[in-house]
């Protein structure tokens, strides 16, 4: 759609919108997919699919035809609302998978203290799996926590075995730094 034709039609937003969805249905679903392909269902990418259309309607009257293309606004407006629902969805797996790691009670003093201390190595590591950047925090989330085989995390990601293989080396190692790191630097 030329600039032109969108100044025209911003009269009537709702023809506007129907015409945007017409054309970037397809652009917008690709780059929503890419980024929430390794933690989101189908249903969650449509959704946030339909959001990024709400967010448009909504800030039509913001948009400057000197300052962007409508691609590159609404390809912004995308990638924002695909971020903001990767986060929400990233910490819910995190959230639910260290919630089901709590050690349970137990009567001994010797057994709490134990737990106790096994909690905290898993908040440590669950610390340090968070510092890590894309896509390894995820190729470790996949892995260790959901226990797919490489190969499965090479369908899921998009990367060859071999790359799965040597980024799950690399992190694990990044991983031990890390928690070196935070260990030593408590006790410093």
């Amino acid at each position: 759609m030329d600039d032109k034709r969108l100044l025209k039609l911003r009269k009537s937003p709702e023809i506007l919108l129907q015409e945007l969805m017409d054309e970037y249905l397809g652009f917008v679903y690709s780059l929503v997919y890419k980024k929430l392909s390794t933690v989101a269902t189908k249903e969650d990418v449509e959704e946030v699919v339909g959001d990024v259309f709400i967010k448009l309607y909504k800030s039509l009257a913001s948009y400057d035809p000197k300052k962007c293309s409508i691609k590159t606004f609404i390809g912004v407006i995308a990638k924002n609302t695909a971020t903001d629902k990767y986060r929400q969805l990233s910490k819910s797996i995190f959230v639910s998978v260290d919630c089901e790691s709590l050690p349970e009670e137990k009567d001994s003093d010797t057994d709490i203290e134990k737990s106790y201390i096994k909690k905290e190595e898993q908040d440590a590591i669950f610390n340090a799996v968070f510092k890590l950047r894309e896509p390894n925090r995820t190729i470790i989330f996949r892995r260790f926590y959901l226990d797919e085989s490489i190969s499965e995390i090479a369908s899921k990601t998009g990367y060859s075995v071999n790359a799965v293989q040597k980024r799950l080396k690399r992190t694990l190692k990044q991983l031990k730094t890390i928690l070196e790191g935070d260990f030593y630097g408590k006790e410093n």
